[in-house]
């Protein structure tokens, strides 16, 4: 596990320019982390995994019955 400490030193090296889009970066990674952590292993709930699920559930079935009118 990397420390906040050793990030931190780390970010304070990275020019300024550089920042925004490390930054913008990290969060993404975070938001994809918890978009697709699986839910049952998920120490919390969040309605995020629940819609996610439903709405890839709904676009499979939908896939599914065109295929096979």
């Amino acid at each position: 596990m990397i420390s906040l400490l050793n990030v931190n030193k780390i970010y304070m090296k990275v020019p300024k320019k550089l920042k925004k889009v490390v930054l913008q970066k990290l969060l993404f990674l975070v938001f994809l982390v918890v978009a697709y952590y699986p839910p049952q292993q998920a120490p919390y709930k969040l309605p995020v995994h629940n819609i996610l699920s439903n709405q890839a559930m709904s676009n499979k079935n939908t896939v599914f019955t065109e295929h096979h009118k």
